[in-house]
C-alpha cells in the first residue's frame, strides 16, 4: 500500500518542508515561506534546524507527503506566483528536501505525493487536473525562471530526477477506510462512522459512509 510504513519509518503532521524559492536577500519579492505538509511518512527527522522543520535521514528509503482535503480544492497559486499551484509547490519542496539531504531520488523507492480526498471530489477532476507530471513540471520550471540562472542546476540535477521518480496521485478517503477495514474491521467501522459525520459538515459532500 502506498501508505505502508517502511521498517524504521515514522510519521509527522504539519511538518515544514524547505523551499528552493527562499529569499536571497531581505525583502526578496520572489520568495516564499516553507510549506506545511499535512502529513509525512518516512525516514525523517523533525526540528533539527527549527521547530517543525523536516529533514531526511541518511539512507532514507521512504518519503511520502500527504495532503488532506475534504471539499476544498488544491490551491491554484501563491501571492508571488499565481500559476504555482499547491501540487507543484509540494513536489518542489520534496525535491529540495532530497537535495539538502544529498539523497538521490532514485534511491528512495517510496517517494510520493498523495492527495487524500473524498471520491466525489476526485471524480470531479478538479484535484486530478493538477496531479500530472506535465502540469507540475511546467509550474515549477516557470517559477524557477525568476531565480535563473541560480536554480538551473537544481532543476536539472534534483527537480527533474525527483519528477522522474515520484508518484503523484489522489487517494480517496473511502478507499483508505475500506483498506483499513479489510485488516481491522472494528477500526474500519469506527473510521467510516467518523467520516460520515465529517461529510455532513459540508452539505456538498457525500452523505453515506463507505462500504
Amino acid at each position: 500500500h502506498v501508505l505502508d510504513f517502511h521498517a524504521g519509518a515514522t510519521w509527522y503532521s504539519e511538518a515544514l518542508l524547505p523551499t528552493p524559492f527562499r529569499a536571497r536577500y531581505q525583502g526578496d519579492p520572489r520568495a516564499e515561506a516553507r510549506t506545511h505538509a499535512d502529513g509525512i511518512i518516512g525516514h525523517i527527522a523533525i526540528g533539527n534546524a527549527a521547530k517543525g522543520d523536516a529533514a531526511l535521514l541518511p539512507g532514507a528509503t521512504q518519503f511520502v507527503v500527504t495532503e488532506a482535503k475534504m471539499f476544498s480544492p488544491l490551491s491554484r497559486g501563491t501571492r508571488n506566483a499565481p500559476t504555482y499551484d499547491q501540487a507543484a509547490r509540494t513536489v518542489a519542496c520534496i525535491a529540495e528536501t532530497l537535495y539538502r539531504a544529498e539523497r538521490c531520488p532514485s534511491k528512495v523507492p517510496s517517494l510520493a505525493l498523495i492527495v487524500l480526498a473524498p471520491q466525489q471530489r476526485i471524480d470531479g477532476g478538479t484535484i486530478t487536473a493538477l496531479l500530472n507530471t506535465e502540469s507540475v513540471a511546467a509550474a515549477v520550471r516557470s517559477r524557477a525562471q525568476s531565480f535563473a540562472p541560480e536554480l538551473d542546476r537544481w532543476i536539472a540535477e534534483w527537480f527533474g530526477p525527483t519528477l522522474d521518480a515520484i508518484t503523484i496521485a489522489p487517494l480517496s478517503w473511502e478507499q483508505v477506510i475500506r483498506d483499513i477495514g479489510g485488516i481491522d474491521a472494528q477500526a474500519g467501522g469506527e473510521l467510516a462512522t467518523f467520516y460520515q459525520r465529517c461529510t455532513k459538515v459540508n452539505t456538498s459532500g457525500p452523505q453515506s459512509a463507505p462500504g
